[in-house]
């Protein structure tokens, strides 16, 4: 989990490629044109646009070859991407740095597995179509390595030091008082409307016994059974209704809590507005649950990995502020005076 979790924090969008049902191209020159400037200046070492592109097109064509080969898709991702992907890039240089300064080594036993499992299993053909050299392209498998250890000492020692038994605890203690346990209930409804006023009563105790000798009959089956018996009257029921304690009413609550499950309530009468006659219905309670929240042990494993997420995180923002101070991160000119600089562009001939 320790290789992973450090890979997600810091690749960032850079790992994010379009998605892979990308249209086929169609039988026309696109060119993506690339506006070359530079971006930000760290320490020694100035970002340019092409830099960005490079990162980019290393992660698209390992991702999603087939969008690489498209440009539309290509170019979506280009645009939606580069501000994230330069940012990831300043951490990982600044980090590169304190590796620097901290003497820390990739053997080269281990470089050389690294870059094979990248560019594998043809190394010189993927590097080529990525626009890189081989030197490039040992250097990006070094420093990704070199990154992933740094972050290791630097954040994520402290991240499982402060993401303790206790913490979890009390980040399920957290969770249970924001989910509190729910009741539900779902019933159907039977609603019998007689044709005159004054028979109200009348088959309202028809139903009433009716109820008393089918207490768990289906309310279908019921309808069928009041519409030949009192062909003049208007029987409906109701599709299933499911309603949570905030919801239900609490006359109807008190009402379904009487009875069991699949029972048949006593008929209550209801007043029809804009209407001389009234109605009476009776409930069928189809099921009473209540949810309540996963057990600990359940719920370990997710809460472990969203406190390591969030401890990383500000860990992380922590651990930058320090390096871009110490190392003299410098944003430049022309992306402080053009917030909306946009270095792609699309065209079609």
């Amino acid at each position: 989990m320790m290789k992973c979790l450090v890979f997600l924090l810091f690749a960032g969008v850079a790992t994010c490629a379009p998605n892979p049902t990308t249209p086929p191209p169609v039988q026309q020159h696109i060119e993506i044109v690339v506006h070359n400037a530079p971006l930000v200046k760290v320490y020694d070492r100035v970002f340019s646009v092409i830099d960005v592109k490079k990162r980019m097109d290393m992660t698209l064509l390992e991702k999603d070859p087939r969008s690489f080969e498209y440009a539309p898709a290509r170019y979506q991702y280009y645009v939606n991407s580069w501000r994230q992907v330069l940012d990831d890039m300043v951490n990982e240089y600044l980090m590169l740095l304190d590796a620097k300064e901290m003497k820390i080594e990739i053997p080269e036993p281990n470089l050389k597995e690294e870059i094979n499992k990248r560019f594998g299993p043809n190394v010189v053909a993927t590097i080529s179509r990525l626009g890189l050299t081989p030197k490039e392209a040992s250097e990006f498998v070094k420093n990704e390595q070199l990154v992933k250890t740094i972050a290791w000492y630097k954040i994520w020692v402290k991240v499982f030091h402060d993401v303790t038994p206790s913490k979890l605890h009390e980040s399920y203690v957290a969770y249970v008082k924001s989910n509190p346990p729910e009741e539900k209930w779902t019933y159907q409804v039977l609603t019998l409307k007689p044709s005159k006023a004054d028979k109200l009563e009348e088959e309202s105790k028809f139903l009433q016994n009716l109820v008393q000798t089918v207490k768990t009959k289906d309310l279908a089956e019921l309808k069928v059974d009041l519409e030949t018996a009192l062909p003049e009257s208007s029987v409906t029921v109701s599709s299933a209704i499911t309603l949570s304690e905030k919801e239900i009413a609490p006359n109807i609550k008190g009402l379904l809590s009487s009875i069991g499950i699949n029972m048949i309530s006593s008929p209550i009468l209801q007043v029809v507005k804009n209407s001389d006659v009234n109605a009476c219905k009776v409930y069928r309670l189809l099921d009473h649950a209540k949810a309540v929240p996963p057990s600990f042990s359940t719920m370990k494993d997710q809460l472990e990995n969203e406190l390591l997420m969030q401890k990383s995180r500000k860990f992380q923002a922590e651990y930058v502020r320090y390096l871009k101070e110490h190392f003299c991160f410098e944003e430049l000119a022309i992306s402080k005076a053009h917030a909306d600089f946009e270095p792609f562009q699309i065209k079609v001939s």
